[in-house]
């Protein structure tokens, strides 16, 4: 029990369901602040809502360590069961600590309650701290309300500072159409290739087909490599058969994720025309890896990975594509891979 609740203690989740519910209950009464924080934080990844009351109950005690109070915000934001409510709308507006309020205000957005949405509206106008501010109008996203969407709008016209990226940000992660041509007109307007980044980022969460021409046209004419990579991405997310095209010129590309976008957006189409490009693609990959081994692996070592990793995606995509036409493309590039004993 006592290396379960070491704070440094940390997997891909087992040790969470490993514990009796009734002992990380327990916990949160021990005396060892780190158990104490590892109990809170178990509870919350499994998700229990019998957890709610004992740990409502703990923060009615004092608890002068703040990173166990902060694993107990976060535990009742990750259940997401409203009796957390008002415990947590009294952390966003009465914790000193600024880290404890960001985290309860991404907390309140796990609620997805009307009473969590009012508390991180009216927190807004009264927080003085810009690194909580960022974290209530990420929190706000999770809301698909008229008055959240209201909110969000205007500070995403009122500027080109961090919080109003944010909002962009936020408006293109609750989607809807109008929050999509207002992402629209301000990518239009953008005057910087960062607004433009974080626009592009937004709109990338739900990839509307609305997108797709002002996308095209975007990564067309910037220069800016960025940019141009998380376009690609944008892109790539798309169902919009008007796009095959750009994807093929995608894999003209020197940047390998752009590159990468390129081959995914034509699986997402299922473009069996693109099969013979994507098939010379990979042959024009096998050159280069060829030619690479034979000088040095260890000096080219990074490149080599980047080509074998873009291969075997081309591979796939031509397998997944074409079916039969696409056994036969990947015959025709089967071969022999030498790489000399003396390069590695």
């Amino acid at each position: 029990l006592i290396l379960c609740f070491s704070e440094k203690t940390q997997s891909n989740g087992w040790e969470h369901a490993a514990i009796p519910l009734d002992v990380l209950i327990d916990g949160l009464d021990f005396g060892e602040p780190g158990a104490r924080a590892q109990a809170a934080h178990s509870l919350g990844y499994r998700g229990q809502r019998e957890a709610v009351a004992p740990l409502i109950t703990r923060l009615k005690k004092p608890e002068p360590r703040h990173y166990v109070r902060d694993k107990i915000y976060e535990a009742l934001g990750r259940i997401g069961d409203k009796r957390a409510s008002p415990f947590l709308t009294y952390c966003l507006e009465n914790e000193d600590r600024e880290e404890l309020r960001s985290t309860c205000a991404s907390a309140l957005s796990g609620l997805k309650s009307e009473a969590a949405a009012v508390a991180l509206m009216r927190s807004l106008s009264d927080e003085t701290s810009d690194y909580v501010r960022l974290a209530v109008v990420q929190a706000l996203g999770e809301f698909s309300r008229l008055d959240v969407i209201e909110l969000l709008s205007r500070l995403a016209k009122d500027g080109d500072g961090i919080l109003n990226n944010r909002a962009i940000w936020s408006l293109g992660h609750i989607g809807d159409e109008a929050n999509t041509k207002l992402l629209l007109d301000l990518l239009n307007k953008a005057e910087t290739d960062i607004r433009r980044l974080h626009i592009v980022k937004a709109l990338a969460i739900h990839a509307p087909r609305e997108a797709s021409s002002p996308l095209k046209k975007l990564f067309q004419t910037t220069s800016n490599s960025h940019l141009k990579s998380q376009v690609s991405i944008a892109l790539s997310a798309i169902s919009d058969g008007g796009l095959s095209q750009t994807f093929i010129a995608m894999l003209k590309q020197s940047d390998p994720n752009i590159q990468k976008s390129g081959i995914e957006g034509l699986v997402k189409l299922k473009d069996v025309a693109s099969l013979g490009t994507i098939s010379e693609f990979c042959i024009e990959l096998d050159k280069e890896l060829r030619e690479l081994t034979k000088q040095s692996i260890r000096r080219h070592h990074p490149r080599i990975l980047e080509l074998l990793k873009l291969q075997t995606l081309a591979a796939r995509a031509i397998g997944s594509i074409g079916a039969e036409s696409g056994v036969s493309d990947l015959k025709a590039m089967i071969g022999t891979f030498y790489i000399p004993i003396d390069s590695a």
